[in-house]
């Protein structure tokens, strides 16, 4: 299985006491190896509070996730192709796709963009809750007589500059985080298909983080696929068990996008710990719960592997 996002070269990052085979964290390599996931994407996630240099904080972080592939090379290996995963999933091999978190890491600057593609990176989330040189996310707010109102403001001319050569570059675009009008203007703006890697359905738990059904219509429509989150902020509605709940965020993205569109993004490492969804080992309960909610087993195939399978062969040449 693939998921599409975890944040724990960070946590890494600031604790170096630990490592990815063995850390108390969310995901580590025993686990992973225990596990059906046999490819994560690794974020740096670049928080702009925290430097004035995001371009030299990325290199940092890729030096971080580097020397973790290479102190591990016996049980992981970092991808850059498709071709690269078949050969690793036929070898037994763990495999690593390394991605980005805050399109502000370019600096505004292009060349940044074709140095990450040169260290390996093949998917960029645009944003995370900050307006960039890209465009603005969907965390911007203003308030009205009636309350809060998301603001909505899509791509600036720089962000139709990163969409057209991530594009040419074969890079993955993920508009998690971004606002709903910068992803429709990805979505119009872009040749391949996209991806929100780790958000739910905003039908079901009203968060700005999470899709409407619009744009998950849109996305799948475009042959993109969108990551389900295992944040309670961004899964919870009722009083059921959370699992449950996830599992029917599941059956809504099915339901309205196709089970084409749907992929894991359980966002480990960048969110507290619920005692639910407490780590990676959590995936095969999530796929029993969710054979109980009517997914059969060639529909948990194309949610847990072959959506984004498709995806990197299409993209990642």
């Amino acid at each position: 299985m693939i998921d599409l996002h975890c944040d724990t070269i960070l946590k890494i990052y600031e604790d170096p006491t630990v490592t990815l085979y063995d850390n108390p964290f969310q995901l580590d390599l025993i686990r992973m190896k225990k596990s059906p996931i046999d490819l994560q994407n690794f974020a740096l996630f670049v928080e702009l509070p925290k430097t004035k240099t995001p371009f030299a904080y990325y290199q940092e972080l890729k030096t971080c996730f580097y020397h973790q592939m290479d102190a591990y090379a016996d049980m992981i290996k970092p991808i850059t192709t498709y071709g690269q995963y078949l050969k690793q999933q036929s070898e037994d091999q763990l495999s690593a796709l390394l991605t980005v978190e805050e399109g502000a890491t370019l600096e505004g600057n292009l060349t940044n963009l074709m140095q990450m593609y040169q260290d390996g990176v093949r998917l960029m989330t645009l944003m995370w809750n900050y307006e960039n040189e890209i465009g603005h996310p969907n965390a911007l707010y203003h308030t009205t007589n009636s309350g809060q109102v998301s603001v909505q403001k899509g791509l600036k001319p720089f962000g139709y500059d990163v969409v057209a050569k991530m594009n040419e570059l074969g890079m993955i675009i993920d508009v998690s985080h971004g606002s709903d009008q910068l992803t429709l203007d990805v979505l119009a703006a872009s040749t391949h298909p996209i991806v929100a890697s780790h958000s739910n359905a905003r039908a079901l738990c009203p968060h700005y983080r999470n899709l409407s059904d619009e744009l998950i219509q849109a996305i799948a429509t475009k042959g993109g696929v969108i990551g389900l989150n295992y944040f309670e902020d961004f899964i919870s509605f009722n009083d059921e068990p959370l699992l449950d709940q996830l599992c029917r965020h599941a059956v809504h993205l099915k339901n309205v996008g196709g089970v084409e569109s749907l992929a894991l993004g359980s966002d480990f490492d960048g969110i507290p710990v619920h005692p639910e969804l407490k780590d990676i080992t959590i995936v095969e309960q999530l796929f029993e719960r969710l054979r109980h909610f009517g997914f059969t087993p060639r529909e948990l195939d194309y949610l847990g592997q072959k959506n984004v399978a498709r995806l990197y062969q299409t993209i990642l040449n």
